[in-house]
C-alpha cells in the first residue's frame, strides 16, 4: 500500500513538472470569469493570407497563398500588441462542399470531428496539418495568447450521405436544413424515446479529445441552443475530467426564443450555464439590430440584472 501510495505521489510530481517544463498553464476559464478576457476572433482562411494584388481574391496562378497556420505565425506579436490575449480560432474541421455556396464550402458546414482541414495545411513543408495548428498553439501560448476553438452546430450535407444516423429527418424522411443554410444539415441530438443520441455525443467526444490534444484553451459553441441540457453536461463533464480549467462559451442569447427549425431542440442560456457553460454571448450578439446608444445601454443593464 504505502509503495503504491509513493508511486502514484511520483507519477503526479512528474507530471507537474512536466506541465511546469512545458511553460503554459490553462487560466482562460479564471481569465473569462474575471471579466480579463480580450478576444479576437480570427478566420485561418485569411489570417496570413498573402493577397499580393489586394482584389481580396487568393490567385494560386500568381502566387498568392491562402491562409495557414504557419504563415498565421507571423501575424501573433501585433495581435499580442494590440491588446488581445484571447483569439478565438474559427472553425478548422474539413468542410463540405457539396450544396456550399462558393467554392471552398463553409468553415461550419463540418465534414469530420477529428482532423484537421486539409485547405488549412501548408504544403511547402512535409507536417501535416495538425502539426502545424499543434504548433500554432504553442506559439500563442508562447506570447501568453490563449486559444479557443470552435465547435459547429450542424454537419455538411456531406457528412449526412455518409452518416445519415446522425441527423434529424422530417416527415418526408429528408435530412433537415435549418433556414437558409444549404450546405449544412441538422444534427439528430435525441432519440425516438427521448434518449441522447449516443453516437452523435461520442464523435463530439472525439472532437474535444482532438482540441485538448492539441493543447486548446477553450471552446466557442456555435449555436449551443440546438444542443439539450444533458448533451452539453456530459460533454462539458467529459472535457474538465480530462482539463479541468477548460472554458466554455455558448454563442447564445437572452433574446433568443424560437428553435432554429420546428423538429430542433432549443435549450435557453440559463440552462446552458446551469450545464456548465461559463458565458454566453447574449444580446450584443444582435447588434446590428441595435439604433442608437440607448440600445447599447439598455442592453448592458440587461446582462448586469441577469449576472
Amino acid at each position: 500500500m504505502k509503495r503504491s501510495f509513493f508511486i502514484i505521489f511520483l507519477e503526479l510530481i512528474l507530471n507537474t513538472q512536466s506541465a511546469l517544463c512545458a511553460g503554459w498553464f490553462n487560466d482562460l476559464r479564471e481569465l473569462f470569469l474575471q471579466d480579463k478576457a480580450v478576444i479576437l476572433a480570427v478566420n485561418p482562411r485569411t489570417m496570413g493570407a498573402q493577397d499580393k494584388n489586394g482584389n481580396d481574391i487568393i490567385d494560386f496562378d500568381n502566387g498568392e497563398v491562402s491562409g495557414n497556420f504557419v504563415n498565421a505565425v507571423s501575424r501573433l506579436d501585433t495581435i499580442k500588441k494590440q491588446g488581445f490575449n484571447t483569439i478565438h480560432i474559427l472553425p478548422v474541421t474539413p468542410v463540405g462542399s457539396r450544396k456550399a455556396l462558393g467554392t471552398a464550402g463553409s468553415l461550419y458546414a463540418l465534414n469530420g470531428f477529428d482532423s484537421i482541414n486539409p485547405q488549412l495545411d501548408d504544403k511547402t513543408n512535409k507536417l501535416s496539418a495538425y502539426q502545424e495548428l499543434r504548433n500554432f498553439i504553442a506559439q500563442c501560448h508562447k506570447r501568453n495568447i490563449r486559444v479557443i476553438m470552435d465547435l459547429p452546430s450542424c454537419g455538411s450535407y456531406d457528412l449526412y450521405l455518409t452518416h445519415p444516423e446522425l441527423f434529424l429527418i422530417d416527415e418526408n424522411k429528408q435530412p433537415i436544413s435549418p433556414s437558409d443554410w444549404t450546405d449544412v444539415r441538422v444534427f439528430k441530438t435525441r432519440n425516438a424515446d427521448g434518449s441522447i443520441n449516443r453516437e452523435l455525443l461520442e464523435y463530439h467526444k472525439k472532437y474535444m479529445d482532438m482540441i485538448i490534444a492539441l493543447d486548446a484553451d477553450g471552446l466557442r459553441a456555435d449555436v449551443a441552443t440546438m444542443k439539450p441540457y444533458e448533451f452539453w453536461q456530459e460533454l462539458i463533464t467529459y472535457t474538465r475530467q480530462k482539463s479541468p480549467n477548460f472554458m466554455f462559451l455558448a454563442e447564445a442569447s437572452n433574446k433568443w426564443h424560437d428553435k432554429v427549425c420546428k423538429q430542433c431542440e432549443f435549450t435557453p442560456y440559463d440552462k446552458l450555464l446551469e450545464a456548465g457553460f461559463d458565458g454566453y454571448y447574449g444580446g450584443y450578439v444582435d447588434y446590428q439590430k441595435f439604433n442608437s446608444i440607448n440600445d447599447i445601454a439598455n442592453e448592458i443593464k440587461t446582462i448586469e440584472n441577469i449576472s
